[in-house]
Order: C-alpha cells, then sequence, then structure tokens
C-alpha cells in the first residue's frame, strides 16, 4: 500500500501515539470483507467475498518502499469492481465503512467510494458530491430504511485532494449516521435515522463506482476498503490506520529473538515519513514503554537519529540479559511523533548450547533405544524436565569384551565449555541402575588420536517424570569435536548402560554472524566488512579475495585489525567474494581459531537515473531534465501531456518511469531526447563495463531502432543501436544491456550526456510513431559477463 497522508493524521498520531495504542480492540470482530486492493480485488478478511475489477481499473504500484498497491479508477461509470451480492454484504443493522481514498483535484464526479443498490435505489453508500451545501467535493453517507428514501449526513467541507485521505462512515440504527476523516468526526446527522436497513434483492456492493448513475465513478485512487456489520469505535479507526501512516517496523533483532548476539546492532524498517528516529533502550518494560522526550526514564539512547539502525560505541550487551527497545518515528515536523511498539530480546549465555551434535556408541540398543536419544531432546519439556519413557532414551548392552562407550561429534572443532547430564531415568532406575557411574571423559580433534580429561562420576537419575539434569562436568575449555565417555561401571549389576540426555556448551572463539550475512546478494559496491568477535579475540586476521581457494589456503590475508570491522577497497559490480575471519588470543604467541569461509555478491548495476525523483512541480518535472522536441525540434515528447508527467502504472522499479513518444514521418525523421549529467560521471569505476535499461512498448507501435547515444566531456560521441525494431512493440519490460565496446571512443569516466531516442540520428528517413516507456537506466557489471550484442 502507497500513500502520503495528509496533515490532519500527523496531529492525530502525536494526540494519541497511534503506533502504540494501549487501549486495543479486536479489528477483526464484525468484519465482513477486506479489500486491500494490491493489484485485484480478493477479500483479505475470512470471508473470501473476492470481487472483480471491471473497465479501465489499474493497479498503482509501490512507489514509497512498502510493499503492497492500490487500485486506480478513470471516473468512468464503467469502470469499478463488483464485489457482487454475498450473504455477508447484505448487512441490515449497524454497520461500518472505511477506505483510503485519492481524490484527482480534475474530478469533476459524484464519485462514489462503496456503494449498494438496487433497483429500487440506494440501500448504502460511502463517496462524495460535487457541491452540497458550497463544498466541493464534500464526503456523504447514506442509508436507506424501508422505503427507497435514503437518509445522508454530509459533510460542510471538501475532502481534500491530491494527497491520501482515510474516510470513514458508521450507522448506529435508529440513532446516528456519522463521518470521520483521518480518524477525526467531521460530521453527523441525529434525526429520522433508520432503524434498520432495506436489504433489497439482487444489489451488487461496488467499490468506485454505483450502478445507474453516469457520474459516480471514482475519479482516483481508493485503498484498503474495510466493511463490518458493527459500529467501530474511534479507537478502532486509529488502530485500522496505524499500519498505514509510518510506524517504525521489522525490528532487528526480531521481537522475542534469543540467542542474540552481544556486540548486535540494532536495525529497524523506518515509517514512510521519518524525518529522524527516538530510540529508548533499557532492561525494564515499563521504562521503555513509559519514557519520552520530556520523561526520557534514563532510557533514551539516542534522539533524532538520522539513520534507521543503532551501533552503541564502544561496547557490547550483557550476556543472557533480557532487553526491550522502542523506536519513535520523528516526522516533518518535531511535535509529530509516532510512539513506537515495545520490541524484546535476549543476549545469549556466555556459553551457549551447541548443536548439531551426533551420538553413537559401540553398544548394541533395543528399537527406539539408540545413542541419538541422548541429543534429540526427547523426553525432555519446556522445563527440561526429563520423561521415565524408555523410547526417550538410550540404553545399551556390551557388544563383545570392550568396555560400552558412547561418542558424540560436533560439526567442527569448538572450545567446550561444560557438560550437562540427565542420567538414565528408567522407571526401574532405584533398583536396576542402568545409568552410567564411573566414566572417563576424553576428546579429540580427529576422532583418531584421543586425549584423556579425567575420571567423573555422574548422579544416578531419579526414576521420576519430572527428572531434572543433575551433573555438570567442567570440560575447562579443550578444543575438541569429539568427545567420548567409556564406561567403567553403572549404578546397578546389568549388563546395559543408559543416559537420557547430554547437552553440551561451548565457548565461541570463532568469529561469527557476519555481515553482509553469508551467501547475501545485491551487496553494495563500498563495504565495510563487520563480524561478531570471538570470546576473548584480541587480533582479527581478514581473508578476503573473489577466489574461494584463496581464501581457504590462507593466500588471502588482506590484514589484521583490532575491532570487529575491516574497511575494504572498493568492490567490483556483480562479484561474488569470499572471505573468512581468524582470531587470535594472544599476541605475538598467538593461539588462532580459523574462521568459516563466507560469501556474498556485490550489485550487478548502479542508478543513472530511475526516474523516482521527479514531480509535477516547476523545475521537477520530467522533460525538464530530459529534453525533447520542444528544445531539439526532433519528433521526441517527453512526459505525459498532464500531471502526474511521470509515468506511474507502467513501472519497471519504484513507482515511476519515462513516457517517451517518437512521431518520425516527418522531418528530421528521428526522435530524441538528451539529458545531461551536470557533472563528470565516472561510469567505469567497480570494474562497470555495460550500460543497462529497461524498456516497454505498446503492440500498435510501430517498428523502430532504438539507440542510446554517449558524450563524452571532450565532446567524443558513440552510438548504441538495439538490433531488434519490434522491441518496441512489446508489452514487457525488457532489458537492453549494452556493451561498454558499443561506445567507442568515449571516454566512459568522463560522461557529460546522455542521447536516448528512435530513428537513425546519422542517417535519417521517414519512420513511424509509437508511445514507448523507459526506466532503470543504469551502469555496471552483470553476473557471468556482458554479452556482445548480434550485428
Amino acid at each position: 500500500m502507497s500513500r502520503s497522508v495528509s496533515a490532519l493524521v500527523f496531529v492525530m498520531c502525536a494526540m494519541v501515539g497511534l503506533c502504540a495504542l494501549s487501549a486495543r480492540a479486536d479489528t477483526k470482530a464484525g468484519l465482513v470483507g477486506y479489500w486491500p486492493l494490491d493489484g485485484d480485488a480478493t477479500d483479505g478478511s475470512t470471508n473470501t467475498n473476492d470481487g472483480t475489477l471491471v473497465g479501465d481499473v489499474q493497479a498503482v504500484p509501490d512507489r514509497y518502499g512498502v510493499a503492497e498497491a492500490a487500485l486506480r479508477f478513470p471516473g468512468e461509470a464503467d469502470a469499478y469492481v463488483d464485489l457482487g451480492d454475498p450473504e455477508d454484504l447484505q448487512i441490515s443493522g449497524a454497520m461500518t465503512l472505511t477506505a483510503w481514498v485519492f481524490l484527482n483535484g480534475s474530478n469533476a464526479n459524484d464519485g462514489r467510494i462503496i456503494s449498494r443498490r438496487d433497483d429500487n435505489g440506494v440501500l448504502w453508500d460511502l463517496g462524495i458530491e460535487t457541491s452540497p451545501g458550497g463544498a466541493v467535493n464534500a464526503l456523504t453517507f447514506g442509508v436507506a430504511g424501508g422505503t427507497p428514501d435514503v437518509v445522508r449526513v454530509t459533510d460542510t467541507q471538501s475532502l481534500a485532494t491530491d494527497q491520501w485521505v482515510h474516510v470513514t462512515g458508521i450507522y448506529y440504527p435508529g440513532e446516528a449516521l456519522e463521518i470521520y476523516v483521518d480518524g477525526f468526526p467531521r460530521a453527523d446527522v441525529l434525526l429520522d435515522v433508520p432503524a434498520g436497513q432495506a436489504i433489497g434483492s439482487g444489489a451488487s456492493v461496488l467499490i468506485g463506482g454505483r450502478q445507474g448513475c453516469s457520474d459516480c465513478g471514482w475519479d482516483g485512487l481508493i485503498d484498503e476498503v474495510r466493511i463490518y456489520d458493527r459500529a467501530i469505535s474511534q479507537v478502532e479507526i486509529w488502530q485500522i490506520m496505524r499500519a498505514n501512516v509510518g510506524c517504525s517496523s521489522g525490528p532487528h533483532p526480531a521481537n522475542g529473538a534469543t540467542g542474540v548476539v552481544a556486540d548486535v546492532i540494532l536495525r529497524w524498517t523506518a515509517g514512510l515519513f521519518a524525518k529522524s528516529h527516538d530510540l529508548y533502550f533499557g532492561t525494564v518494560f515499563t521504562d521503555v514503554n513509559d519514557a519520552g522526550r520530556t520523561n526520557p526514564n534514563g532510557v533514551l539512547l539516542g534522539r533524532g537519529l538520522s539513520r534507521s539502525q543503532y551501533e552503541a560505541p564502544n561496547s557490547t550487551l550483557e550476556f543472557g540479559q533480557t532487553y526491550y527497545w522502542r523506536v519513535d518515528e520523528v516526522n516533518a515536523l518535531e511535535s509529530h511523533i509516532y510512539k513506537g511498539n515495545v520490541w524484546t530480546f535476549t543476549v545469549e549465555p556466555y556459553a551457549p548450547a551447541l548443536e548439531p551434535v551426533v551420538a553413537t556408541s559401540n553398544a548394541t540398543s533395543g528399537e527406539g533405544e539408540g545413542p541419538a536419544n541422548t541429543v534429540n531432546g526427547s523426553g525432555l519439556n519446556a522445563n527440561d524436565e526429563h520423561s521415565v519413557e524408555a523410547t526417550d532414551m538410550w540404553l545399551g548392552a556390551a557388544d563383545g569384551g570392550d568396555p560400552v562407550w558412547i561418542r558424540f561429534r560436533f560439526d567442527t572443532v569448538y572450545k567446550l565449555s561444560e557438560m550437562l547430564i540427565w542420567n538414565y531415568n528408567g522407571p526401574s532406575e532405584a533398583s536396576d541402575g542402568a545409568g552410567l557411574k564411573d566414566v572417563t571423559v576424553e576428546y579429540s580433534i580427529d576422532g583418531a588420536t584421543w586425549n584423556t580429561l579425567r575420571n567423573v562420576q555422574l548422579a544416578q537419575g531419579a526414576a521420576a517424570p519430572d527428572y531434572a539434569a543433575n551433573t555438570t562436568v567442567n570440560l575447562g575449555g579443550i578444543s575438541a569435536k569429539y568427545v567420548r565417555l567409556t564406561v567403567q561401571t553403572n549404578w546397578g549389576a546389568t549388563n546395559q548402560y543408559g543416559l537420557s540426555e547430554v547437552r553440551f556448551f561451548h565457548v565461541p572463539a570463532r568469529a561469527r554472524a557476519p555481515r553482509p550475512a553469508d551467501g547475501e546478494t545485491g551487496v553494495d559496491v563500498n563495504l565495510v566488512l563487520q563480524w561478531s568477535v570471538g570470546r576473548g579475540a584480541t587480533l582479527h586476521d581478514v581473508h578476503f579475495s573473489n577466489s574461494a581457494p584463496i581464501v581457504a589456503t590462507g593466500a588471502g590475508l588482506v590484514g589484521s585489525t583490532t575491532t570487529n570491522q575491516y574497511a575494504l577497497r572498493p568492490l567490483d559490480f556483480g562479484t561474488t567474494y569470499y572471505w573468512r575471519v581468524d582470531e587470535l588470543s594472544e599476541v605475538p604467541n598467538a593461539s588462532a581459531w580459523q574462521g568459516e569461509i563466507w560469501n556474498f555478491t556485490t550489485r550487478e548495476y548502479a542508478a543513472i537515473d530511475d526516474f523516482e525523483s521527479y514531480t509535477d512541480n516547476p523545475g521537477r518535472r520530467i522533460y525538464q531534465t530530459w529534453r525533447d522536441g520542444y528544445d531539439n525540434q526532433t519528433g521526441a515528447t517527453v512526459g505525459h501531456w498532464d500531471p502526474p508527467y511521470a509515468e506511474q502504472n507502467i513501472v519497471h522499479g519504484g513507482g515511476q518511469s519515462m513516457p517517451f513518444e517518437y512521431n518520425n514521418p516527418d522531418a528530421p525523421f528521428y526522435s530524441e531526447t538528451t539529458r545531461s549529467t551536470g557533472t563528470n560521471q565516472d561510469w567505469q569505476s567497480h570494474g562497470a563495463d555495460a550500460l543497462r535499461l529497461f524498456v516497454y512498448g505498446h503492440a500498435d507501435n510501430d517498428p523502430g531502432t532504438l539507440y542510446v547515444a554517449l558524450e563524452d566531456t571532450n565532446g567524443h560521441v558513440a552510438v548504441a543501436t538495439h538490433h531488434d525494431p519490434a522491441l518496441l512493440t512489446r508489452t514487457t519490460w525488457q532489458a537492453w544491456v549494452i556493451p561498454y565496446s558499443a561506445f567507442e571512443g568515449v571516454r566512459m569516466s568522463g560522461v557529460a550526456k546522455v542521447y536516448l531516442g528512435v530513428g537513425d540520428r546519422d542517417n535519417p528517413t521517414p519512420g513511424g510513431t509509437g508511445l514507448i516507456y523507459i526506466d532503470d537506466v543504469e551502469f555496471g557489471h552483470p553476473i557471468g559477463g556482458v554479452v556482445e550484442p548480434r550485428r
């Protein structure tokens, strides 16, 4: 969903703390239909009252950095969303209609947002009328009782145009009709309100129009339509709006996360209109929840932060501690603040549990009683208490004359802290004594050469369904990939030996939690590597290369650092890089923990022009940057004739593209637009070797030759042409990748102008006409390299 919200919403948010309302209600109760209108008319409620798009109703793609869309209505009687006549929408009593709407300033209709009508007249509707009571485009809401007569409430103010507004109509049977705009009451009527609504027969519910009305088509956009069969409260209106007006979201660490690294960087997704952010952080929920600028409670960690992340300088969090944090979004005016929700996370312990672990034994076990039961959590409840079920434990008998052992294998070598043991816990353990008693603890790096740690005695199991671990073995920081318990005796005289569960804890000695994440793509080419350091490490050797073998063999050592970050040289586009960090605990006699190899891939391209910055304001219009035939006397026209001048429906990325109309039947027989770069543009950096742009055509366009020309600061010009004239007729986005070899003689490190056109600028001949769209003009290097164009 995309929107630019009116100023009244900001006032409301400042007054009630919209993002973190304490009085929460169930906004799903009584919801008979919810249509997000994200490109279609799917019902997002549980009632599946899906609608159908009729006529020229189009999806408006994301423009403001959020994922969803809205629907654009052309103001025509035959363009609307038809929801049909489902039983859920045959409402006879109380009701609420809500929606986000964007009314075009050029509107001249009595547009309807939501309506229901049968052959006898209107049953209920929410819309506008062009001039009731002197207010142009006044919001109206009406219902009909037992007769076709409609009782209507009409706002005395005009509905704001060319911006998003939230509207609500509420019907209280026999009591009142109310209109809310941006969450505040605007108008009501208390007289002659029907005690019930006429239901009618076969009356379709429409969004964006009204049956039997030639001038009721909505001229603008509609989004997030909801219909309730009850009257909702003002707080509920605010709660419905809250997801759409720009609250902080997407916390990292995720809300409720556990095992978070102690040097975590707090990140969040900013609200749509956030200018800055206030960060509250502490160990007590109420301190964080109740704090504000005037009463910070000692937890205001950052005020007016410009970035949506925070890294505490020279500090880490306490191991095992639970923290609470909140981000308030500060918008265009300092006084307008969205209070954020309180999030929480828990830092990992100093020595976290180790997993996965594989257990094997030389003993013979019955079905379901194998050694894997000691490391798979079977039999443990939420309080770490073990059951007495045999199939939740390991029980084995000696197979031959060798001592019985159970061996535990980890995925790599770890610095082991301790081992927690639940002994065998069968119901007759007190008399049978199958649990291990005296064992020898051994460890190994490779599983072949073993070292003895010491002999230990394990406490006997409790033979109870709430048995808690009762033996802890201190492993003293040994480095091992394998641990083996060799049995000397058990707690009885049987020839069977068993354990319930074994858990290992380790001190993380290696670098971990890489940033960028392992396997991440689209990484920026200007990058500082970051990671979480190993416990006790004082020096970090950084290995980096575009070759995994070079990193693996140690030949890629690029430097050492005493911090958990390393600034790289500028990287190349579209390239996969490999890196590892070796942790050293002492200098110069270093004990090294070699890191695992991580990788990431850089983004392929950087934008030259993505067409997102253009507006309809003088000086920022698209044709004032991309000069067309009005300036160069060619057949080109850039931008639509009327606002919005940039294209906002047919886009490749973001919310806008450039309309380019070519008209070549008359001299000079080609159409061209020119954009000056304004500064000396270096398009050869970061290994760039290609230009890319996206083209969208129309089936009724005349074929023609699309070309791109570049001019450097020395005045050298070179032209690249697309090989396929039919490109201009294709109605899907087509990527055109142009290798720099096509611009021979042009200095790509000093580009001054870009020319884009249709025709032959050097040998012009009469051609055709058409309209195409251009988006995302970029330079870079594609993954896999540049494919030379066909000749």
